[in-house]
């Protein structure tokens, strides 16, 4: 169970979730990280992208669809080490309601 955290986000810890969130458009998307990052600003500007969470978990939820989730623990601590994020670990597709997933 991951360790509750009881503070607001750092600048840090949003800035990565907007690096996940970008890469995971991109790789989605068949698309480059500058097109991602103009399309989430187009939903943040639309006033569709929004972050939920809580001292456990945060996601950033677009169009109603979470797109990032991480435990508040993983990312404090990737938010102060980036180099430590190992993609291809870390990385899992959230599943669509009703779809089993593997993570």
């Amino acid at each position: 169970m991951a360790t509750p955290i009881n503070r607001p986000l750092t600048d840090e810890e949003r800035s990565l979730l907007n690096m996940l969130a970008i890469r995971v458009v991109a790789e989605q998307g068949g698309t480059d990280l500058e097109t991602a990052a103009a399309a989430l600003d187009t939903f943040t500007e639309k006033g569709q992208a929004i972050l939920q969470g809580d001292a456990t978990d945060v996601r950033l939820v677009v169009s109603g669809k979470p797109i990032v989730h991480a435990t508040r623990e993983w990312l404090a601590f990737h938010a102060e080490h980036p180099e430590a994020i190992d993609w291809e670990r870390h990385g899992r597709v959230i599943p669509r309601d009703g779809e089993a997933g593997d993570g």
